[in-house]
């Protein structure tokens, strides 16, 4: 718990992280779901009539990263393993809803980590900032990019989630520290950089 506050933060303390997380998520339940539902209303065209800008409406589903026979390996060479990695784990494919619902929540929770780090514990700031992130213009246009949004999104709560991690303790910051960065740089190294 954080100091006199009553509100836990995902790297406070040494209590089991499944306990964290499901009080943390408790605490955020009501940001969350406005911010979401926010979101969504906002981002509901996209899913209705199948927005999308020109790269995602000349890339053919399923998608796999690096597999381009003009440029084949191209994300890796880049060292976006990340992308591969998550057209894996999708089977390639991307459908409307489930890549604007998942951006959404990666963006919302990456936000209320900022909001952790910063230590902002009024629950109208919290959802002033997730709404200002979530529904801001730069993640409307990741949501174009049907393709590797949900990995850029992840990658945005990746590289606020290790922080929030490390604050737990000190004694193995370097081993989580290292393979957290190595995680989200793989994602999004020639995005943010």
């Amino acid at each position: 718990m954080s100091k006199g506050t009553g509100k836990v933060s995902i790297g406070a303390g040494r209590d089991h992280p499944g306990k964290k997380l499901k009080v943390w998520l408790a605490q955020n339940a009501l940001v969350l779901s406005v911010g979401l539902l926010l979101s969504m209303a906002l981002y509901y065209p996209i899913v209705r009539d199948g927005l999308e800008n020109l790269d995602s409406f000349c890339t053919a589903e399923p998608y796999w990263a690096d597999q381009w026979e003009q440029i084949p390996y191209w994300e890796t060479v880049q060292g976006r393993w990340g992308l591969r990695l998550c057209d894996a784990l999708t089977a390639g494919m991307h459908p409307y809803f489930l890549t604007v619902l998942a951006v959404s929540v990666f963006y919302l929770l990456g936000t209320l980590l900022i909001c952790d780090l910063l230590d902002i514990r009024s629950r109208y700031l919290r959802l002033v900032s997730a709404a200002l992130v979530g529904c801001s213009q730069y993640v409307m246009n990741i949501q174009t990019y049907r393709y590797c949004s949900a990995a850029y999104a992840f990658s945005f709560f990746w590289r606020f989630w290790r922080p929030c991690w490390q604050a737990g303790g000190v004694e193995a910051w370097w081993q989580r520290g290292r393979s957290a960065f190595c995680f989200r740089w793989g994602f999004i190294n020639a995005v943010w950089a």
